[in-house]
């Protein structure tokens, strides 16, 4: 990568830089010569060219020793090009009233030049278990040391109600500053898990999140107005838990019926009043004839064989969002 052309942006005008100012944006325009390279990749060369959050400003043989990088904008590719991605920096004066590297809240300059924030903790929630691996205590030839298995008891009968532990999911959270906002379900739906795999990642790649399909949910939107004499803007933070697995839900396939067609099978199926051919479900019945409280079937309505694997239902109870085309994540994801 290189980077192609750079000129300094103050208010409505672009041109030499006033050190009177408090805050200026430089634009950088970066040239990638890999169809590959990403908004992270950008970011990389620019933390390894040496412009990143508190350096002070040098492109190439510019220098200006008073002005220290405050934020980082995403990434984005100019319109039209493919190899072009266009950064904007902005840079405050550490001469001029604010203390480096600023407070937040637009402490030092504008708190929509706040960089966005990216934070991460865990949170422990209940657990279903229908699998372990099995470690000592029963007799049984099927239960094998350290073999990955069925929960049950001796007799191979799964326990009910199902075993629960804790898991511990990843929360994350995602801050910025906003001139304001719409809330709809457009741009900010819920009740949402993401459509397919996603990167997310902080402006200084202080955080990067890999995240597999189906496994963040939505948890929550908050924002909160602020007003000075000076700005007026919205805090927006975005709240989503992290599953190692999907949020769908996964649920046994048991019932106390079973469906047949015609004919009785001899298992499963008080049938002998149906004509052949015709689907009907009848209660699950022992070797004796008594009905079956509860039974594992096969998936397609019928009885489980005996040491068949259990089957499991899939269902998708959220909606699927790409977050990667929400504004709020603007170049945070990828």
């Amino acid at each position: 990568m290189t980077i192609r052309s750079h000129k300094w942006k103050l208010g409505d005008n672009s041109g030499g830089i006033d050190l009177t100012q408090a805050e200026y944006t430089a634009e950088l325009y970066v040239f990638s010569d890999d169809c590959k390279d990403t908004g992270v990749s950008v970011l990389e060369y620019l933390q390894g060219v040496n412009i990143w959050f508190g350096t002070h400003y040098k492109v190439g043989n510019a220098e200006v020793k008073e002005a220290f990088v405050r934020s980082i904008s995403p990434p984005q590719l100019v319109n039209g090009s493919a190899d072009t991605w266009l950064v904007r920096i902005t840079y405050v004066n550490d001469g001029t009233g604010g203390a480096y590297p600023g407070g937040g809240d637009g402490a030092t300059g504008n708190p929509l030049s706040d960089p966005p924030v990216v934070e991460i903790s865990t949170v422990g929630r209940p657990w279903p278990v229908t699998k372990a691996k099995y470690m000592d205590g029963f007799r049984a030839p099927e239960f094998e040391e350290n073999k990955l298995m069925e929960i049950t008891n001796s007799a191979l009968v799964p326990y009910s109600p199902a075993i629960e532990t804790e898991a511990y999911n990843r929360i994350v959270r995602v801050k910025r500053n906003l001139p304001s906002v719409v809330i709809d379900d457009t741009s900010f739906p819920d009740r949402w898990v993401n459509e397919e795999d996603v990167l997310i990642f902080d402006p200084f790649l202080l955080h990067r999140i890999p995240i597999k399909k189906r496994c963040l949910r939505f948890l929550r939107w908050q924002t909160e107005p602020v007003i000075t004499p000076t700005h007026r803007y919205v805090k927006v933070a975005f709240e989503g838990e992290i599953k190692a697995d999907s949020w769908d839900l996964f649920l046994k396939d048991r019932g106390p019926t079973v469906k047949t067609i015609g004919k009785p099978d001899g298992r499963g199926s008080y049938a002998n009043d149906v004509p052949e051919g015709i689907a009907c479900v009848r209660s699950t019945i022992d070797l004796y004839g008594y009905p079956l409280e509860d039974d594992w079937l096969d998936g397609n309505g019928g009885p489980l064989p005996c040491g068949a694997e259990p089957v499991y239902g899939q269902w998708g109870v959220y909606d699927e969002v790409r977050i990667q085309d929400l504004d709020f994540f603007a170049g945070l994801t990828q």
